[in-house]
C-alpha cells in the first residue's frame, strides 16, 4: 500500500466586485491547499506483496497553503499544469504521489473556473483544493508481538484504533448501496485500499456516513469497530 492522494473536493468563490481600470493584468487569483493527512499502520506478507490494515492514526489538517498567481497562466494550460506542479511540491505532498492525473485534474478545473470569473469580470477570486494525503507506516511480517503492541498502544494514546471488532449483528445492519452519480456523500476512493469506487459497484455505508468497498470494510470490521477515517465506534459484542 503506497502513500497516495487524492482530491477530496474542489470549490471556487467569485467575488462580486468587478474589475477597474486599474486592474490590467485581470483578476486577482488565490489557489488555496487544504490537506488531511491519513496515517495507516500495516504489516506486510508473503514477501511484501500483500498488506493489512491494523491500525490508523487520527487524521491531521495541514496548515493551510496559499499561492496568487496571474490570471493569464491560468487560461493556458500547459503553463498552469506547471505552476500547479510546483504547488503542490512546495506544500510538500510526497512527490511519488504527484501524478500527472492529479495535476490536470486540479489545472482542468482552474482553467474552466478561471473562464466562468472572467465572464463575470469579477475582480478577485479563489480557488480552494482540498486533498487527502495518505501516508502509510508499514511493519514487517517478523517483527516482534511487542512491538506490534506498543505501536497498537501509541496509536491508542494518541486517540486511534483498538483491535476489538464490531459486533456481528452491527455488520449485518449496514446499509449496502449501489454506487453512483446520486451518492453526493461517497468519497470518489475507497480509504482502506485507496481504489475508486466504479459506477455500478456496492458500497457499504456506516453510520457515520462513509463509504467503502464491502469487502474492504467487512474485513476492517473483523478486526476493528472503529470507522477508518472519523473513528466513529461501532457496537461490539461487548456492549
Amino acid at each position: 500500500m503506497p502513500p497516495s492522494v487524492n482530491i477530496q473536493s474542489l470549490h471556487t468563490f467569485c467575488s462580486s466586485e468587478s474589475l477597474i481600470n486599474s486592474d490590467i493584468l485581470g483578476p486577482k487569483v488565490s489557489i488555496h491547499f487544504k490537506v488531511l493527512q491519513h496515517e495507516f499502520l500495516v504489516t506486510t506478507t508473503n514477501g511484501g506483496s500483500e498488506t493489512t490494515p491494523i491500525g490508523v492514526r487520527p487524521p491531521v489538517m495541514w496548515p493551510e497553503h496559499m499561492f496568487n498567481i496571474e490570471f493569464r497562466y491560468l487560461l493556458v494550460p500547459l503553463v498552469l499544469e506547471t505552476y500547479i506542479r510546483d504547488m503542490l511540491k512546495q506544500v510538500e505532498i510526497p512527490p511519488s504521489t504527484i501524478h500527472e492525473a492529479l495535476i490536470r485534474h486540479i489545472s482542468t478545473y482552474a482553467f474552466h473556473m478561471a473562464s466562468i470569473c472572467g465572464q463575470r469580470k469579477s475582480r478577485f477570486f479563489d480557488i480552494f483544493v482540498g486533498l487527502n494525503v495518505q501516508l502509510v507506516e508499514t511493519m514487517e511480517e517478523e517483527d516482534t508481538d511487542q512491538e506490534l503492541e506498543e505501536s497498537i498502544m501509541l496509536m491508542d494514546m494518541d486517540g486511534g484504533f483498538s483491535l476489538v471488532p464490531a459486533s456481528t449483528s452491527s455488520i449485518e445492519a449496514l446499509e449496502i448501496k449501489e454506487f453512483d452519480d446520486n451518492i453526493e456523500e461517497a468519497e470518489e476512493t475507497c480509504m482502506i485500499c485507496m481504489d475508486e469506487f466504479v459506477r455500478g459497484i456496492h458500497v457499504t455505508k456506516l453510520p457515520c456516513s462513509h463509504f467503502f468497498h464491502n469487502e474492504c470494510i467487512l474485513t476492517w470490521l473483523k478486526n476493528k469497530n472503529s470507522c477508518p477515517l472519523c473513528r466513529f465506534a461501532m457496537p461490539t459484542e461487548e456492549d
